[in-house]
């Protein structure tokens, strides 16, 4: 879909009167433009309609079906955050050790974004659907982190600006 710009209409001849009022109040700003270029990449964007490869891999433990389905939640919740994840690969194991507290399940997560690999390890837990659930908890902060580095955005440090100063007075 083409954004024709005030430019364009009076180019055809279109008169600014029969232009549509948020039109003539809004082409010519900067958020216009913006809006246009983002239009224009999302509508070429490959990434779109082609299904996202997820895998999920059962490791010292039977499959269990309804822990899939769970993280087959998770990673749709997961596109919300950046529809351009090409694939999903989630790891569950239930390793052989630590008898005297419970076997924890691990879990780990790769997802495979334009550019990058974002992989979240040692998720651990005795329930399996909590350190489901952790894991890709701390996969969307990392891909949050990534998507923010994509755009150009940097995180502020954790005390701010204003934290040496007063640890400084005491």
């Amino acid at each position: 879909m083409d954004c024709p710009s005030v430019s364009e209409y009076r180019a055809v001849g279109t008169c600014a009167q029969s232009l549509p009022h948020d039109l003539l109040r809004f082409a010519d700003h900067q958020a216009w433009k913006i809006g246009c270029v983002r239009r224009q990449i999302r509508d070429s964007s490959n990434f779109e309609g082609n299904p996202m490869q997820i895998s999920t891999t059962f490791r010292d433990m039977p499959s269990n079906p309804s822990l899939q389905a769970a993280a087959e939640r998770w990673v749709a919740r997961l596109e919300t955050v950046c529809d351009r994840i090409v694939a999903c690969h989630v790891t569950i194991e239930k390793p052989h050790r630590h008898h005297l507290h419970g076997t924890p399940f691990q879990v780990h997560i790769v997802l495979t974004v334009p550019g990058a690999n974002i992989a979240v390890s040692n998720q651990v837990n005795v329930d399996a659907y909590v350190a489901l659930a952790d894991a890709f908890r701390a996969a969307r902060r990392k891909l949050l982190d990534h998507v923010a580095l994509q755009r150009g955005f940097v995180r502020a440090p954790a005390g701010g600006s204003q934290a040496g100063i007063l640890a400084n007075k005491q």
